[in-house]
């Protein structure tokens, strides 16, 4: 149920020791002997996916501390939001929203793959009015999409008048932080491990197990590579959809803004560089 066909499942995970009918004094003794965050424990006790390798990148204690680490948003922090498309099969398409450290407040929404494989209407839909929604708690300032399977919708939303739509490449060279990140994926996910230390996530196995899935190491040039997919599935690790929403949301450095426009004429501006464009500019 944690592995590549887990979305065949709909699994409901029981600590041992919450059971009546399960032996309290051999699980303290299992406890005792292996510990509390081993693999053991964590399997046969807890009902948890075992731990990644030493070589994962975000480590699970960053990770159990943000689902139990309370924040505050300020009002003027902008509302970013990451959608991950799928192309079908096991994918799905999620939307995963954050402000500021809380990336808890609003609910992530998934649909599966398989729903949008063949109409891709109603999920633009969906996207459309996240868009158009003006209330204040929940006006998006920008949208990062993954170019693999969302070019069509960001060129569509962007047609409808959406400019705060940008299309991301996870493969691209070009990122903020070319010095230290081999591409795009492994920027935003260095990105969201520093979030983790400060910020706020649900309580979900499977966005737990999505964040800590990957591996990583160096390249000749001392920069930060994120294991591929293609490496994962060998393992036996299936699509990371939920986390990569998540790791979306970091597509661009955004800046809240200081305070009212002085002016019809003169508008508070959120800027940065954008993923495919150095001088790309959006306005809240």
């Amino acid at each position: 149920m944690f592995g590549k066909r887990r979305d065949d499942w709909h699994p409901i995970i029981i600590d041992s020791r919450d059971s009546k009918y399960s032996n309290k004094e051999l699980i303290a003794k299992r406890i005792e002997e292996h510990g509390e965050d081993s693999d053991y424990v964590r399997v046969r006790v807890r009902g948890l996916p075992p731990r990644a390798s030493d070589l994962q990148f975000i480590d699970q204690e960053r990770i159990w501390a943000a689902q139990k680490r309370e924040v505050t948003s300020f009002d003027d922090d902008p509302l970013v939001v990451g959608v991950d498309f799928s192309g079908g099969g096991q994918a799905w398409n999620v939307v995963s929203f954050r402000r500021g450290f809380d990336g808890r407040s609003i609910p992530r929404l998934r649909i599966p793959g398989e729903k949008t494989r063949h109409d891709r209407s109603a999920f633009l839909s969906v996207l459309a009015q996240l868009l158009a929604d003006r209330r204040p708690e929940r006006r998006i300032t920008a949208m990062f999409c993954d170019s693999a399977y969302g070019a069509p919708y960001v060129e569509r939303l962007r047609a409808m008048g959406y400019a705060n739509v940008f299309e991301v490449n996870f493969g691209s060279t070009i990122s903020p932080d070319e010095a230290h990140c081999a591409n795009m994926r492994a920027y935003m996910w260095k990105q969201s491990k520093e979030w983790l230390l400060y910020g706020a996530i649900a309580d979900d196995p499977k966005l737990e197990s999505d964040a800590a899935a990957p591996g990583h190491h160096l390249d000749r040039r001392d920069r930060l590579v994120i294991e591929s997919k293609e490496s994962m599935a060998d393992r036996g690790i299936g699509p990371v959809d939920d986390w990569d929403s998540v790791v979306l949301t970091f597509g661009a450095p955004l800046t809240p803004r200081k305070g009212p426009p002085a002016s019809k004429k003169r508008r508070p501006r959120f800027t940065g560089r954008g993923p495919q464009s150095g001088s790309d500019r959006w306005t809240h």
